[in-house]
């Protein structure tokens, strides 16, 4: 009988639209607190469940809204805030876009500590018009208690400064110190560049007149040093007004030298939807060395598009350059290239395959390396530190006669050794439903954690929220379990990630792992995300 997983029984009740999550949520809990309130106004409380949580441990108690008639605008949040005995506590917003998290304030250069009365508390942040989502909250680190109260978003005129995280403006400053340390980046005017993992690679971009194409300057992308699985994209929106509704045609030459894997794709977008429409030549990939070379992309933009991606990648090494790009409009005489996958990048599919272990394409366990490695078809692996555990295909620990997929630990003696097992694919067809993942799982020595993950991250890979069986699975031995994790995706899930994850002296196994789409009387395993704002006073 499958056990549904759920938080620990919760005196306080939550109101809907608001859940824990982050950090160590299981060792919190929150709730309408009807024996305090502001200004007759009941208050929400978060406090730390048992009193004994590090300084290190902390919460978020947030609530979502949909950003659409906020877009192009700039919006405050006020809350009343009061504390008692809190190791610190940091109010906070942000703002999402269908890929990344665009601005924040999570008050951290004005942290509470300590027990404060009441206090108004305000957030001003620019929402910009790809906005498709505003969270908001209070996190609490270790111990102590904070109650909210009268939360309220409202649109204030441009002359009310912002309060954007100097954090960000920070990273902003060090990444442009980094970038501009890199004698090799030489951005072509409109285009940017971007690392798909955020590695280390060596890697250079520029316009190169030496190799042009009849007379034409070309833009190109030269990995030196990377791994299999690093990308370098040099990329440009397109609004796509004025082409909603057509099939359009981008041309462009393409030269090659030693490239592991070399494209040039086209994304087109939608507002809530993610991508629409893909053509990345994940059937015609560039591959090796090649004289200029033409390349066709054609794409239906449907009516609901809101803007195009496009560019270039180069995955593992090599360089590509292009030139001559060509843009226009063609009529249905003209066949699409819609190949709407994730090219060979090779790190997420469209949906969950080879959940029964059964089909290999380069098994190895990770013994030389602790960065991620291919161990099955659509599945990786990584260990650290190096040789601490083997990832990969157990043919003996099978289950109905199906192989299973194993972290197990051969290094002993150490509880910070980690490692994991895991598939990546695309959310897109699970937005805005109910999603049930179901594992068995088998666990084996004493891990400090371990257990069954499901991940829902944004386009670029980003962690929106997590769920885990880390509560029942880790520290114990146990044969065969059928596991279960429910969760609400939100419309700017992008990627789906679930693994099977070991700290600390210990093992574990995965087998028939399958992920569906449920009814919503399902009960959720963690909350996530709700499409407007309820309840804001907590009378409710």
């Amino acid at each position: 009988m499958a056990k549904t997983i759920t938080q620990k029984p919760n005196a306080l009740q939550l109101p809907e639209n608001w859940i824990l999550s982050g950090g160590n949520h299981r060792r919190y809990e929150a709730g309408i607190d009807a024996s305090v309130q502001h200004d007759g106004k009941q208050a929400l409380l978060l406090k730390n469940r048992d009193g004994i949580t590090k300084t290190y441990g902390w919460t978020s108690l947030q609530a979502s809204t949909e950003a659409e008639k906020y877009r192009g605008k700039r919006l405050r949040l006020t809350m009343w805030v009061k504390t008692d005995d809190v190791s610190w506590v940091m109010p906070w917003m942000n703002v999402q876009t269908e890929t990344d998290m665009v601005s924040y304030d999570n008050s951290c250069d004005r942290r509470l500590s300590g027990t404060t009365e009441w206090q108004k508390w305000s957030i001003v942040l620019d929402v910009p018009t790809a906005a498709t989502a505003v969270e908001y909250g209070v996190m609490l680190g270790g111990n102590g208690k904070v109650w909210i109260s009268q939360s309220e978003l409202s649109v204030v005129a441009d002359d009310i400064d912002t309060t954007d995280c100097p954090c960000l403006s920070d990273r902003k400053k060090k990444s442009s110190k980094a970038a501009a340390s890199r004698k090799k980046i030489v951005v072509p005017k409109g285009w940017t560049h971007r690392l798909v993992y955020r590695s280390k690679a060596d890697y250079g971009i520029g316009i190169d007149q030496d190799n042009s194409f009849n007379g034409k300057a070309a833009a190109y992308i030269n990995i030196k040093k990377a791994a299999t699985w690093e990308s370098v994209e040099l990329y440009q929106f397109m609004n796509c007004d004025g082409y909603r509704g057509k099939r359009i045609r981008f041309t462009v030459q393409l030269k090659s030298l030693d490239v592991k894997c070399g494209v040039f794709f086209v994304d087109v977008m939608g507002s809530h939807e993610g991508t629409v429409a893909l053509d990345n030549m994940e059937n015609r990939k560039l591959q090796g060395t090649h004289d200029w070379v033409l390349a066709s992309v054609v794409l239906d933009v449907p009516e609901n598009a809101v803007q195009m991606n496009f560019g270039a990648r180069v995955t593992g090494g090599g360089t590509m350059w292009f030139s001559d790009l060509r843009f226009e409009e063609v009529d249905e005489t003209v066949a699409v290239t819609d190949d709407y996958s994730t090219g060979c990048r090779g790190i997420w599919w469209s949906n969950l395959i080879n959940a029964d272990f059964s089909e290999n394409e380069e098994e190895r366990y990770l013994n030389q390396s602790s960065k991620p490695g291919i161990v099955a078809k659509g599945w990786l692996g990584w260990s650290e530190p190096d040789g601490a555990f083997e990832v990969g295909i157990d043919s003996v620990n099978r289950r109905d006669g199906k192989n299973s997929g194993c972290v197990k630990g051969i290094v002993p003696g150490s509880r910070f050794h980690t490692a994991g097992l895991f598939q990546k694919f695309d959310a897109k067809i699970y937005r805005r439903k109910r999603v049930r993942l179901t594992a068995f799982v088998k666990t084996e020595g004493k891990s400090e954690q371990s257990g069954l993950v499901l991940s829902v991250m944004d386009a670029r890979q980003s962690n929106l929220f997590s769920q885990n069986t880390f509560d029942i699975d880790s520290n114990t031995e146990h044969d065969w379990v059928k596991r279960e994790i429910v969760v609400d995706v939100p419309p700017h899930a992008g990627v789906f990630m679930i693994s099977l994850d070991v700290t600390g002296d210990g093992s574990a196994w995965i087998n028939e792992p399958a992920l569906e789409v449920v009814d919503t009387d399902v009960p959720v395993t963690i909350s996530t995300w709700k499409a407007r704002l309820l309840n804001l006073e907590f009378s409710e």
